[in-house]
């Protein structure tokens, strides 16, 4: 059958329902297998269909423009609003004030929050419910996705004859769709009248047995009543002889504890002033050995400084000596000894 109506349905959220999106989209194409008999295809459109490369403006615009050739806009929130989306929900209504399109849906997640998980975003999330309210804008909230499918089938029974041509295959449509929800409605409560007659039937049988007169299971439950309140006797006297022991105990370990301290108090002590002694002793040796250290030095340097002395002295002879050796007296001089010995020659050849 050729399609003659096709209602394009655009689909706005935050990432974080990214898993109900993904189940909307199911939804819709298993609505499709129903209305496609009556030659009617919803075709939904979403953000993660469309490429950066659609378009050399922004991707929003390319949004924008999808959304004004919509006819239903479906927007979904739980714990914020993201800016694009809100943007697209602005979008949506300045079309629909100009043109009468598209239908404007919006639905707020209710399902349980995990504290830790709440972040300054939130606050985007009151606000935008604050500006709903001044518009007057009715919106709803689910709890999971069945109840938002639920939710937007209804309004599916609504707007598709607004938006169709084919008032009367809508209207056959809408009819066995009515047949079937009366179906399931029926055997929802038949199901819930069992469960009810079941529970009714236990409860019967319980005051029964009550009511029959059964001594023996009551004799037998009074005796065991008796013997948890004696047992439940015993535990406590157990429990306060423990008590009285473990007090005992404590007392004993304090006194233990308490006389441990004392010798290690006593201990340290007479290990500090050991110490001290000690120490005391390591810094007069100390002291000594600096002191005989410098000693030591300026002595050292007192004998360089007589060697640096006598060692001029010997170079002032020396040259000298050799001096008065080289230099031819007019006069020879006599440096021989009593033996004979010319000590002249001898001084001459040993400082050349």
């Amino acid at each position: 059958m050729t399609t003659n109506k096709i209602i394009k349905i655009f689909l706005a959220s935050s990432s974080e329902l990214k898993s109900d999106r993904e189940q909307f989209e199911i939804f819709i194409n298993r609505k499709n297998k129903e209305y496609i008999k009556k030659s009617i295809f919803l075709e939904l459109v979403l953000w993660e269909d469309f490429l950066d490369a659609m378009s050399s403006t922004r991707l929003q615009d390319e949004y924008n423009k999808a959304i004004a050739d919509c006819d239903v806009f479906v927007s979904l929130f739980h714990t914020k609003v993201g800016r694009y989306t809100e943007s697209e929900f602005s979008k949506a209504l300045e079309t629909f004030k100009s043109n009468q399109k598209p239908l404007v849906y919006t639905y707020f997640k209710s399902s349980p929050i995990d504290i830790h998980l709440i972040t300054i975003e939130i606050n985007s999330l009151l606000n935008f419910k604050a500006r709903l309210e001044k518009l007057e804008h009715f919106y709803r909230t689910y709890k999971d996705i069945n109840e938002l499918k639920y939710l937007f089938d209804q309004q599916l029974n609504k707007f598709i004859p607004r938006l169709t041509d084919n008032i009367q295959d809508v209207a056959e449509l809408e009819k066995e769709q009515s047949g079937r929800s009366f179906e399931s409605s029926i055997r929802q409560l038949e199901q819930e009248l069992a469960e009810s007659q079941s529970r009714n039937q236990k409860l019967a049988e319980s005051q029964q047995i009550i009511a029959g007169g059964k001594e023996s299971e009551i004799h037998g439950l009074e005796f065991t009543i008796q013997l948890q309140q004696q047992k439940i006797k015993e535990l406590n006297d157990k429990l306060e002889e423990l008590e009285q022991l473990y007090q005992q105990k404590l007392k004993v370990l304090q006194a233990s504890h308490q006389q441990e301290n004392e010798e290690l108090k006593q201990s340290l002590e007479f290990g500090i002033r050991h110490l001290e002694q000690l120490s005391e002793g390591e810094e007069l040796q100390a002291v000594r050995q600096q002191i005989t250290l410098q000693s030591a030095q300026k002595i050292a340097e007192e004998k360089e400084l007589i060697i640096a002395k006598f060692k001029t002295q010997i170079e002032q002879l020396k040259y000298y000596l050799l001096y008065s050796l080289k230099t031819k007296p007019k006069k020879e001089i006599e440096f021989k000894s009593e033996k004979g010995i010319d000590y002249y020659f001898e001084l001459r050849d040993n400082f050349r």
